[in-house]
């Protein structure tokens, strides 16, 4: 399908996955300025061990002028490819906030987020890069 035309929930109340088994990510001691990075406890092999880093900047105003905050991650699942190398595939995202954000702004910023990751209708753009029919 392409991208223009897709439909998205506006004033949703939550984004459910359904199924799978649960993984906990605990923090494996690396440093990170201003955040934590933490690993699947659940793959024994550090090579392999997806992982994600989290950070963030608080919102502020400086000067009289507001500066955005940021929320970033970076979620990484180690593959070792069919001639042995390595390869990290990874999906990152960055939220801009500004100081007057509401934390219902916020909230539909992220559900609508979490729609241009899981949304069928951009399956044939994530597995085939298809931006237009």
């Amino acid at each position: 399908m392409p991208i223009n035309g897709i439909t998205l929930k506006s004033g949703a109340t939550a984004v459910t996955l359904t199924g799978g088994s649960d993984i906990v990510l605990k923090d494996d001691g690396a440093e990170v300025s201003s955040g934590i990075h933490v690993v699947d406890t659940s793959v024994s092999a550090m090579a392999t061990r997806p992982h994600s880093t989290f950070k963030s900047k608080a919102a502020s105003f400086a000067n009289g002028n507001a500066v955005k905050g940021k929320r970033e991650f970076t979620h990484v699942r180690p593959k070792v490819l069919s001639d042995g190398q390595m390869s990290y595939p990874l999906v990152r995202a960055t939220f801009e906030i500004d100081p007057e954000c509401t934390a219902a702004e916020l909230l539909e910023l992220k559900i609508q987020a979490v729609q241009h990751i899981m949304d069928s209708e951009l399956n044939d753009f994530y597995t085939y890069g298809t931006v237009k029919a």
